[in-house]
């Protein structure tokens, strides 16, 4: 079947967006040729999703009528996209989990096939290398989860049969092998279904952090360094057989961050992994039934975190934990699922509420509606925010339910829908679930033309050229191309590396890949931008097999 699949994949059609000279190059990888007819109401989508990056390939799952939900691969190149293995021969998928993890170019997930319920398995992108790793508990699902890399090896969660015929969740390591996939400590010390329950796992400096139930001491914070005798208990927080109710963790500012909360407070603590250094660090709100927060991002010496989706802000000190407000002393909220709505972009963090992106830096004055997309069109949810390039791209939804990609500089000129030319659809991000930069690329699901959702790519042209296409030498990065001041009021100097020869041009753009300008290149050369509208330009530089690339700001 996967050499079939391969033989059937339509030829490689590459769209430049607006122009020949258009900054976003878009390439559709089709998946499945029986898809490929026309459009059909959620029947037809191979629908990608669930985007993994390892060192030269990136893995997803897609579905297709023959094969069902499976993993799939891409090197960038048509040749190089292709299932990896049919792991539930025929059209019932897989199942696999949303969960995964990376260790030496290869993917570990969840997956069910025929013989065996969930179980973990591995891929390094080729059938062969997409297997079973252990088949833990005979005729039931382990149910792995919670992957996490730690010293060349994969620690994860899992239940286990615990004598007499008990069946337990407990922490896990494997190196890929069965006979390397064993349980790291067994935790719980009680009889009982549930085991110890690790979960959440994070890491700082090769060190495994996680909550667990040793049936002595309740839900409590544990560390782990892969091995039974490096797997302890951290700190009792709540004394006794009682359990602290926990958030997720942030590891961050070279600590350990997590929330607590008991029947009327809500508490932000810090771990340096010792029960000395483990101790509450501010009452973010009391109340009598308090919320948990939500870790979103690290920034320039700061946590950004939500608590009843309120951004507040700490630098690790009681005094430097706060609410963040708006230069009218108003909270700002993030549109809930926090981690889906938010990117760090040029050193601030930018956030979505309902249409409107946020930009902040921790201050008040600092903190402010930077895009409101109602005043484009009528959209009310924003998600999936990536940054790529020299720019940040995310997918909003109107009233009407209809999804498209945007692209953004941060600032509300530079802010549009970005598709390829020729591309009538209304809804192309329908059957989106998120974006992944690989090798220079962004990758997402579309459905821009008459055929259904798909994988896309998108390449910034201007930053990251195609080399090698219809040229017999390389191109060549030039490093002597000074410009400032930058930002300016859109006068800008330009110096040129004296040493470029040949036919020089330099080439102002817009953020949508529209010529601004050009000049022939000279030592020095003035720039007058002075009409443009504020935001981000840039100027592309070719001479011969050289060739520069930078991004001005017109204020």
């Amino acid at each position: 079947t996967y050499k079939l699949m391969k033989k059937l994949l339509l030829p490689l059609l590459i769209l430049l967006a607006y122009t020949s000279e258009a900054q976003f190059q878009f390439t559709p990888f089709y998946l499945d040729a029986d898809t490929n007819s026309g459009y059909l109401p959620d029947y037809g989508h191979t629908k990608p999703y669930n985007f993994a990056v390892a060192d030269d390939k990136l893995f997803f799952t897609a579905t297709t009528e023959a094969m069902g939900s499976e993993l799939w691969v891409t090197d960038g190149t048509q040749s190089g996209t292709h299932i990896t293995k049919d792991i539930w021969p025929g059209k019932v998928s897989a199942r696999l989990s949303w969960e995964g993890a990376i260790l030496n170019n290869r993917y570990y997930f969840t997956a069910h096939d025929s013989a065996h319920s969930d179980e973990i398995w591995v891929s390094d992108g080729t059938q062969a290398g997409t297997y079973l790793v252990k088949d833990i508990i005979l005729n039931n699902p382990s149910s792995p989860s919670s992957y996490v890399p730690l010293n060349n090896k994969i620690l994860f969660c899992a239940y286990t049969y615990k004598a007499p015929l008990t069946c337990c969740r407990e922490l896990y390591s494997t190196d890929g092998t069965s006979s390397g996939t064993s349980v790291v400590k067994q935790i719980y010390g009680g009889y009982g279904y549930y085991g110890s329950l690790p979960s959440k796992l994070t890491l700082l400096n090769n060190i495994g952090y996680f909550y667990a139930n040793d049936s002595f001491h309740g839900r409590e914070l544990w560390r782990t360094d892969g091995t039974a005798a490096g797997t302890q208990l951290v700190k009792d927080i709540t004394p006794g057989i009682m359990s602290t109710s926990f958030s997720g963790f942030k590891s961050a500012l070279g600590k350990v961050y997590f929330g607590i909360h008991d029947t009327s407070k809500t508490e932000l603590w810090v771990t340096d992994g010792t029960a000395a250094g483990t101790q509450s660090i501010k009452i973010l709100e009391q109340k009598p039934y308090p919320d948990l927060p939500v870790f979103i991002a690290e920034n320039k010496g700061y946590i950004y975190f939500t608590l009843r989706q309120y951004l507040w802000i700490t630098d690790g000190t009681s005094q430097g934990t706060k609410i963040v407000t708006d230069k009218n002393g108003q909270q700002v909220a993030l549109t809930s699922p926090a981690a889906q709505t938010k990117v760090i972009y040029n050193n601030k963090l930018y956030f979505a509420n309902s249409s409107r992106i946020y930009v902040t830096d921790g201050t008040a004055v600092g903190t402010y509606v930077a895009v409101d997309l109602n005043l484009k069109q009528i959209f009310n949810s924003i998600n999936y925010m990536t940054v790529y390039s020299d720019y940040f791209f995310f997918k909003a939804e109107d009233t009407n339910g209809h999804a498209y990609l945007w692209c953004t500089d941060g600032t509300a000129a530079n802010t549009r829908i970005v598709q390829p030319p020729g591309s009538n659809r209304n809804d192309p991000l329908h059957y989106n679930l998120g974006m992944a930069v690989f090798d220079s690329v962004l990758y997402f699901a579309a459905a821009f033309d008459n055929n259904a959702t798909e994988l896309w790519s998108l390449r910034d042209t201007v930053k990251y050229p195609i080399h090698g296409v219809g040229v017999t030498e390389p191109m060549q990065v030039v490093n002597d191309l000074e410009v400032y001041p930058n930002p300016s009021d859109g006068h800008f100097t330009v110096k040129v590396d004296k040493g470029l020869k040949g036919d020089c041009q330099l080439t102002v753009y817009d953020i949508t890949g529209k010529v601004i300008d050009s000049y022939p290149v000279r030592e020095t050369i003035e720039l007058n931008l002075s009409g443009c509208a504020p935001g981000g330009y840039i100027l592309h530089l070719t001479s011969g097999k050289n060739t520069a690339t930078r991004k001005i700001l017109v204020e």
